[in-house]
């Protein structure tokens, strides 16, 4: 997999090899792989629809659209104001049923809002 993001232009980030970053002028878009899942972040819908066809041609995948969540994480988006907001609360809720603590989620969600 390395070699063919590399080949694309992609640069693997050094703290974290599993996060690729390709960029021309202002466009450019983050390639990030987590065991068999991709996410695509582009600054460009046309730069993004390029590297989607070139891996499609290298591997076979599925797109399966907008990314709601990844890796424990909730992506939700308002386009029409521009907002990108990620969130942990499931899995912090998650995490706190399971050592018994379910009673804190309501303070531990002020304290991150």
């Amino acid at each position: 997999m390395h070699n063919v993001i590399a080949s694309c232009g992609f640069i693997e980030n050094i703290e974290d090899q599993c996060i690729y970053l390709k960029a021309s002028g202002r466009k450019y878009i983050f390639f990030v792989l987590y065991v068999y899942d991709i996410l695509l972040a582009s600054s460009d819908l046309c730069l993004l629809y390029e590297i989607k066809q070139f891996i499609s041609q290298k591997f076979n995948m599925n797109n399966l659209g907008e990314a709601s969540h990844v890796i424990g994480i909730e992506i939700h988006r308002e386009k029409s104001q521009m907002i990108l907001e990620i969130s942990q609360k499931a899995h912090l809720k998650k995490v706190l049923k399971r050592f018994r603590m379910s009673n804190f989620a309501s303070s531990v969600a002020l304290i991150f809002k």
